[in-house]
């Protein structure tokens, strides 16, 4: 195991003591040098403690050095040097098992470096580095894909938060890229988003008084506060839940809901996925907290990412904690309609979206890969795809990426 720890510090190691899945080794004057992480006995994760007084910043031709160097203690020289992401203090470098007849990188495989600008190795996390790779007997081509790609609606009329609640485009997220044998693939067709669908919500009363109903005669506090972004949040501290309460978890849930948005629960739907834990390898799990996800839904427009969320405990029906995202509903209803049609957001659309061919996991968790063509915009100066396009002047706004 030394072998591989002393190259990457300078200090003689001088004690190794492994702790359960931790093995630490130490320098003179219990000076923490490293830790090594194991899983089922092999390299998971390597953490090196030590500093680096050098304050002057490495190149580029020092930074390959290094990885070059990675490479090599490791014998993983036959990994691809995928990507190295530029930070404010390091860099993250990925490298990946490479297929070998397209040359693409098979993602979630190999091992990413972390390393500081001036050249510490800070971190190495191992991953998969054992798979499959279905071949099928029909691959189209990249223009193929991308013509499918491009008759399918790209956009769709929406309420944008982040363009003050206006109108305007976004992505059509249901198509979820292209196959290899010339289907376009939508998210419906995912295992994980079998039978996926809004319900309605059962016809409910308000609380007369939110903070009893939540507390349920419990003898416990409520810790409730308001975030920056307006949201608002409930938190029972009770670690017990041994008294139990009438009803059931999901009526309570839809109780508070209506207590918290008032009117606007006529617009609230569930968020019901439930194949979702099945397809994710969680079918066993079983919960003693179940929490419902409502997202509100007007003029066509979903607001996912806003989703009010209410966790209730199973057994006694008790709320555990309520999220309530901030929705500006009266603005909604003034929302302004965009200038610009839809058929022109989706030729804008069409002139930037491209697809890449690449390697999937076939399900999660597998080893055993799959060709997909996934939508790419090649020009995005972000690296990411559309975020929406603005429904007055046309501009298109990219996902910000940090990149």
């Amino acid at each position: 195991m030394r072998k591989v720890i002393e190259p990457f510090i300078k200090n003689e190691i001088v004690k190794e003591v492994q702790d359960g899945d931790m093995i630490y080794f130490y320098g003179t004057a219990e000076k923490l040098l490293a830790g090594v992480y194991l899983e089922e006995q092999k390299i998971s994760e390597i953490t090196f403690y030590h500093k680096e007084l050098n304050t002057e910043l490495i190149s580029r031709e020092q930074l390959q050095a290094i990885i070059k160097q990675v490479q090599q203690v490791f014998q993983k020289e036959d990994y691809f040097l995928y990507h190295i992401w530029d930070l404010d203090d390091s860099y993250n470098i990925e490298l990946t098992l490479q297929e070998t007849r397209f040359q693409l990188p098979i993602h979630s495989t190999g091992m990413r470096l972390d390393i500081t600008k001036v050249g510490q190795l800070e971190e190495i996390f191992f991953l998969q580095d054992e798979v499959e790779i279905t071949y099928p007997d029909i691959i189209i081509s990249k223009e193929q894909a991308r013509q499918l790609l491009i008759e399918q609606p790209l956009m769709k009329k929406s309420i944008l938060p982040a363009n003050d609640w206006q109108f305007g485009y976004a992505p059509n997220h249901e198509i979820d890229g292209v196959e290899v044998d010339g289907s376009v693939r939508f998210m419906r067709d995912l295992p994980e988003m079998k039978d996926a669908a809004f319900k309605e919500l059962p016809t409910v009363e308000r609380a007369t008084d939110l903070q009893a109903f939540i507390l349920g005669g419990r003898a416990c506090s409520i810790e409730q506060y308001e975030r920056g972004d307006g949201e608002r949040i409930w938190e029972v501290d009770d670690e017990l839940f041994e008294q139990k309460v009438e009803g059931n978890p999901f009526d309570r849930a839809c109780i508070v809901l209506k207590t918290t948005v008032g009117d606007e629960y006529a617009h609230y739907f569930l968020e019901s996925v439930p194949n979702l834990y099945a397809a994710l390898g969680m079918e066993d799990e079983e919960d003693d907290i179940i929490t419902y996800r409502f997202v509100y839904v007007i003029d066509d427009s979903s607001f996912d990412f806003l989703a009010v969320s209410i966790s209730v405990h199973q057994a006694t029906n008790q709320i555990c904690s309520v999220m309530v995202p901030y929705i500006p509903y009266e603005k909604l209803k003034r929302a302004i309609q965009p200038k610009i049609s839809l058929e022109e957001a989706n030729t804008i659309a069409k002139s930037l979206i491209d697809v890449e061919l690449m390697l999937e996991r076939e399900g999660y968790g597998s080893n055993r890969y799959q060709f997909i063509y996934s939508i790419d915009y090649p020009t995005s100066p972000t690296q990411g795809h559309i975020h929406y396009i603005d429904g007055e002047t046309g501009e298109v706004h990219f996902v910000e990426t940090g990149f």
